[in-house]
């Protein structure tokens, strides 16, 4: 089986053909990179340039006609919502296809109950009077669809488009699924933006994005130091417990700023989270010398790094990519 995914980093957009390799792996059959103007404000900075630059992408990898696209939609443009569903029974029934997917309704479960017991992840084969979910329905930006819609190369070379939620491949490709079972946080930090994410099963039942990530901390060295956004970038890439730039109290100071954003929406989504794992990805802030720390110490909470499951890495977008691919070969 082969997988064309269409990825957006921080400052590059991506294709990659991948076949699935063994234990968890993938080989690249194809891969085209191109740099664009990134997402500012929960918005691609330049729209009328992303639909030629995929162009030039699916051109470059000479892709034949045929296949599916999976497109990983970056966190700003995904829209996550639940709602209770429950079927009851004029007796105890097994719990097959057909219940499920009447129950779903095109949705994914979160979990289910049995006649109102603890929360399971799989209802299938069970007997029941009743069976509950927490259905969880993904959806796109009209706006990021309308992009998508502008690249006549993928409409007429792909049969279908498949979008993923970044945050879901992620949770699914970094985090333990014993972790995920029990409900966790997931902190994925990108160049311009951090999402807070809750993960419950194999599902994204809440995701929230805010607007600030590396390159704000870059802008905020610009500023301080007095220098281009070159020099302040190499400066923040030095970055570590040497501080041989002397910007520690500049890097601390945003990051306690993002550490307050995250204990905010933990605190509105649910106060009970707190109690729960939590974890931290994408190779930008969360790399950074200190952050975990100061991430924990805001919130109270220990934080666990995510990195690469095979190569124990984390180098900015890689890792998310592979997430992306990995769940495109199912």
């Amino acid at each position: 089986m082969t997988s064309t995914v269409l990825f957006f980093g921080g400052e590059t957009i991506s294709l990659t053909q991948a076949k699935k390799g063994i234990n968890g792996t993938y080989e690249t059959r194809g891969y085209a990179q191109l740099p664009y103007n990134g997402i500012v404000n929960g918005e691609f900075a330049h729209y009328t340039e992303i639909p030629g630059i995929i162009e030039d992408l699916i051109t470059e990898l000479k892709i034949v006609r045929g296949g599916v696209l999976t497109i990983g939609v970056p966190s700003c443009f995904c829209n996550i919502s639940v709602r209770p569903e429950q079927r009851s029974f004029p007796k105890h029934k097994r719990i097959g296809g057909k219940i499920i997917k009447d129950l779903l309704d095109g949705g994914r479960a979160a979990y289910y109950k049995l006649d109102g017991g603890v929360p399971i992840i799989d209802a299938r084969g069970e007997i029941a009077v009743s069976i509950e979910a927490q259905v969880v329905n993904f959806g796109v930006a009209p706006v990021f669809l309308d992009i998508i819609h502008q690249c006549h190369s993928i409409l007429r070379i792909f049969k279908s488009i498949r979008f993923v939620p970044v945050a879901q491949a992620e949770a699914t490709y970094m985090v333990p699924t014993h972790m995920r079972d029990r409900t966790c946080t997931l902190v994925s930090c990108k160049m311009t933006d951090t999402t807070v994410a809750v993960c419950v099963g194999d599902q994204i039942v809440a995701c929230v994005t805010f607007d600030m990530g590396t390159a704000h901390v870059i802008d905020d060295i610009c500023l301080v130091k007095n220098v281009d956004y070159l020099t302040a970038k190499g400066m923040f890439d030095r970055y570590d417990s040497a501080d041989i730039d002397g910007i520690a109290e500049v890097v601390n100071a945003r990051l306690e700023d993002m550490g307050d954003q995250i204990k905010d929406i933990v605190y509105r989504l649910d106060l009970g989270l707190i109690k729960r794992p939590f974890y931290m990805c994408g190779g930008y802030i969360d790399a950074v010398y200190g952050a975990k720390e100061v991430f924990s110490k805001c919130l109270r909470a220990q934080f666990t790094e995510c990195m690469c499951p095979l190569y124990e890495i984390n180098p900015p977008d890689t890792t998310t990519r592979d997430a992306v691919i990995i769940s495109s070969l199912g």
